[in-house]
């Protein structure tokens, strides 16, 4: 599925929006200009944060509505499977449906790692923008008093 990202910017109230449409589902994700970098506010920066945070909500919603269901329900038929006395582990089904578990669980494991990585890198990024600004006016302090 191909996502579609649209960026808005509210100057008078110092947002970012960014929202992904994934078929019919959209998915919002804002960041707010800190009153404290008023002077460097950059639309840029809003957009790469609000995209990030979309994005998250857009993993968390495949994870919960897609990976999640079709994973306890294929746990579910396995264990209703191992009750009966006519079930054979080594049955194709049994081994089909060991994998197909597999494949799920792997792919919940994957999307929790993306969401736990974009997370990070937000964070990463912010601490990044704080220093550059820091840095940033650092200078044009030091310009001014020259």
């Amino acid at each position: 599925m191909r996502l579609i990202e649209n960026f808005y910017w509210d100057a008078d109230n110092r947002v970012c929006t960014c929202v992904i449409g994934a078929g019919d589902t959209e998915f919002y994700g804002t960041a707010t200009c800190h009153p404290n970098d008023e002077d460097m506010k950059s639309v840029r920066t809003g957009e790469v944060i609000s995209f990030n945070r979309a994005y998250i909500k857009y993993l968390q919603h495949i994870r919960n509505t897609t990976v999640t269901p079709i994973l306890k329900a294929l746990e579910d038929l396995y264990k209703n499977m191992a009750t009966s006395y006519r079930f054979n582990e080594n049955s194709f089904e049994a081994k089909q449906l060991r994998k197909e578990i597999a494949f799920y669980k792997e792919n919940k494991r994957i999307i929790n790692e993306i969401i736990a990585s974009t997370k990070e890198y937000i964070k990463e990024y912010i601490d990044e923008k704080d220093r550059f600004y820091q840095r940033q006016r650092g200078e044009k302090a030091k310009a001014v008093l020259d």
